[in-house]
């Protein structure tokens, strides 16, 4: 009888260590999930300083104070960036907001070797206004979860508080709308 006993308590024991570790399962995998909605994570501005490809030193004091949009992507993703940009900066015209937002393009070049890396800076841009931080240690894509060969668009707000975050290929309406309006929000409502 004591022997059920035990056996009925560990039997007990495994189907709640069962139901825990299920959700532990589900509550990870909508980790990528999360992202791809657009829920925003509560986290903030990382603290960065990094230099773009014509060697000027970026940090995250250029952008506090200002509600800034992170555009960041690995090689792949990076024909969608210019894609979600101009599209929210066509948008931004709209509201005369055009002036009272930042953007910050990251790219993510991680995993290049030291040798390569002369050769791959000269791959960017050579117009001064189309600056982009060279991540080579890609501290952006792991603190916001960028998800690969996407577009990843981080909004962040004048406390630094990131406010949206949403990831794409090709320019989806509704997912525009969606952060043309998070945008809108922050100059609307009160601090």
């Amino acid at each position: 009888e004591r022997f059920f006993l035990y056996f009925k308590m560990i039997k007990n024991l495994l189907t709640r260590m069962k139901k825990r570790f299920f959700l532990f399962v589900i509550v990870f995998a909508m980790q990528p999930l999360q992202t791809s909605l657009g829920l925003s994570r509560d986290s903030t501005l990382i603290h960065f300083q990094l230099k773009d490809q014509f060697d000027h030193v970026w940090s995250h004091d250029d952008f506090w104070g200002h509600v800034t949009i992170i555009v960041g992507s690995d090689r792949r993703g990076s024909q969608y960036n210019e894609i979600w940009s101009f599209a929210i900066y066509d948008s931004l015209i709209k509201y005369g907001l055009t002036d009272s937002v930042k953007f910050l393009a990251v790219a993510d070049i991680r995993g290049v070797p030291s040798p390569f890396k002369k050769l791959v800076k000269k791959k960017f841009p050579k117009e001064p206004h189309r600056w982009i931080i060279l991540d080579w240690e890609g501290e952006f894509a792991q603190a916001y979860h960028f998800m690969p060969s996407e577009s990843n668009l981080i909004l962040v707000d004048r406390s630094g508080r990131t406010r949206y975050h949403l990831s794409g290929k090709k320019l989806d309406r509704n997912k525009l709308d969606l952060i043309l309006k998070k945008i809108y929000l922050l100059f609307t409502s009160p601090p």
